[in-house]
Parts: structure tokens; C-alpha cells; sequence
């Protein structure tokens, strides 16, 4: 007997390929769902199987990080995580970051979010994405602290990024104090992640 291996499938009225893959039977209850349907967003075989591929294995990690025990996360690994945030903002705006004004409101936003008690809901998806890559699950206690220094690295990010809005380009002299912290897995792209949505304004 030949088994089918899982691959992209594509909707009959759209042209577009979907992702479906079913909930393992002990996470149905965790997840309040039997299966995932997402779309791939493409309706080219050769992108979609590579879209099928990132996301079958971001599911994996998710799933075997929703059956592991949360734990606290050590100091230094928390500041890498943000270190990973704070460059990913600078670099995806390097080569163009727009008006210093987009700054201004940017850095006004974040700081109202944080004062609002709002730093899950604006600065959740990112953790997640961040601890997702790093197969890390964690406790409550230390993810209100990776989500306040996520902040501050965003804060320092978009203070860089205005200062090169208006033409200053020098090294950020802080940069440095953010540890570097070994990718345990394989770098995928990032998918329904809030950082840039900080900028969108």
C-alpha cells in the first residue's frame, strides 16, 4: 500500500491552494478544533507546496510546544529574543524608512499601548513568533517581561529608524546589548506576525 503524502490543495472556484491538515485527536479540545484550514495565498503549484511545507512545520512546533510544560525563561534568553525583534525592524526598513513623522506617531502609539495595559494584544503575535521559532514555551511571569522588553527593543528600533528617516545612518551604540541567542530551528518565514502592523499607521 502507497501512502499519499500531504500536499496543497486548490480550491475549485478560487484557483487558489488551501492548507488543511487535521488536529491531532489529543489537542482537539485545546485547539476547539479537528482541523486547520488556511489558504496559501498563491495559486502557483510550485510556491504553494513550498508555503504547505513552511507552515505544516510551523504547526508542528506549535503543537509540540501546546503539550510541553511552561517554564521560566532565563534573563539573557529573554533579551536575545527581543535583540531578534529589535533587528528585524531596523533591517526591514533600512533601505527606505520614510518620513521621521511616521516615527513620532509610531513611538507615541506603543508608548499609549503600554500605558493602556495594552502589551499583549499589541506586542502578543510577535512574542509568539519569536518563541515559536525557538521551540520555546514560556510561563506567565516571563512572558510579561520578554513582552515589556520587546517593547523597549521596539522603542530603540523605531528611535534608529527615525534618526535614518532624517539621514543619519551611524551605528546605534546600544545595539550591542542584546545578547545573541543559537536558532535551535530551521528559520521560516514569518506569518501573521504583528511587527510591521507597529508601522503601519
Amino acid at each position: 500500500m502507497v501512502l499519499r503524502m500531504a500536499s496543497p490543495i486548490k480550491h475549485p472556484k478560487t484557483g487558489v491552494y488551501q492548507f488543511r491538515r487535521r488536529v491531532p485527536a489529543d489537542l482537539v479540545d485545546v485547539i476547539g478544533k479537528k482541523e486547520i484550514k488556511r489558504s496559501l495565498g498563491t495559486k502557483d503549484s510550485s510556491e504553494a507546496k513550498r508555503r504547505f511545507s513552511d507552515m505544516w512545520q510551523q504547526y508542528e512546533v506549535e503543537w509540540t510546544l501546546t503539550r510541553r510544560k511552561p517554564e521560566p525563561i532565563p534573563s539573557k534568553t529573554i533579551m536575545a529574543l527581543a535583540g531578534e525583534a529589535y533587528r528585524q525592524l531596523v533591517e526591514a526598513v533600512d533601505e527606505e524608512p520614510g518620513e521621521a513623522s511616521i516615527w513620532d506617531t509610531v513611538l507615541a502609539r506603543n508608548e499609549q499601548q503600554i500605558e493602556e495595559g495594552h502589551a499583549e494584544r499589541w506586542y502578543g503575535p510577535t512574542a509568539d513568533q519569536l518563541l515559536i521559532r525557538h521551540e520555546i514555551k514560556a510561563d506567565e511571569a516571563s512572558r510579561e517581561r520578554l513582552l515589556l522588553e520587546i517593547h523597549k527593543a521596539i522603542r530603540q528600533g523605531a528611535e534608529v529608524s527615525r534618526r535614518k528617516a532624517e539621514g543619519d545612518y551611524s551605528s546605534d551604540p546600544k545595539a550591542d546589548r542584546f545578547p545573541e541567542l543559537p536558532n535551535k530551528a530551521p528559520k521560516r518565514r514569518a506569518d501573521g506576525v504583528s511587527l510591521f502592523g507597529l508601522v503601519a499607521v
